[in-house]
């Protein structure tokens, strides 16, 4: 059953194992249209190619939608933590984003904060860890990329996958942006741990 990324998830149980991939959805703070801005989207996207190179892991998919972000990562470690990965991914752009607009707007908009005890902190996601579903079957991969990639189109945003700018499906026709690597087949495939979360 496809994630609606207006749900709160109330528990998240995340699974580290290697040669698995995780689909990953998470949504802007009280799910606003942060990312129709096109800043927020090119300071997404650098964070994104920064930490494929640092984490590392393969950048199989990705969708920016106006509110939410649709990603399929597959981690290259055979000791990794996909929550500090996806934390990191969703701090360092924030923060940047944050800068951004104090410095283009001198105040950032009050939309972005979030009370927390008795302070107001800048928030560009909703609080907690989102959605994150295990894939290590080639065919569940591919159909998690065809899934992600048409999400502009079911939304009414694009007309095909590769026509919607912020997308893995554009930049890999184009050549432009942050180009998703190729999903190589075997590599999915390496040592995986067969668990029941997200099984297809």
């Amino acid at each position: 059953m496809p994630h609606d990324p207006g749900k709160r998830t109330k528990s998240l149980h995340r699974f580290n194992y290697p040669g698995h991939a995780h689909e990953l959805t998470f949504t802007c703070n009280r799910g606003l249209s942060f990312l129709e801005d096109p800043s927020a989207c090119d300071i997404l996207l650098t964070v994104l190619s920064e930490a494929r190179k640092q984490c590392p892991f393969k950048l199989w998919a990705y969708v920016l939608m106006p509110n939410h972000v649709h990603l399929l990562l597959w981690p290259e470690c055979l000791h990794y933590d996909i929550s500090r990965i996806e934390g990191s991914i969703k701090g360092i752009c924030s923060k940047r984003y944050r800068d951004y607009l104090a410095q283009n707007l001198k105040s950032v908009p009050q939309t972005f904060m979030r009370r927390i005890g008795s302070r107001s902190v800048f928030c560009l996601w909703q609080p907690g860890g989102g959605y994150d579903r295990n894939l290590w079957k080639a065919k569940a991969i591919q159909h998690s990329i065809a899934y992600i990639e048409a999400n502009p189109v079911r939304k009414g945003l694009a007309a095909t996958p590769q026509s919607y700018q912020w997308s893995s499906a554009h930049a890999r026709a184009t050549g432009k942006g942050v180009v998703p690597d190729a999903f190589d087949i075997p590599v999915a495939l390496l040592n995986p741990r067969r668990q029941s979360i997200g099984k297809v």
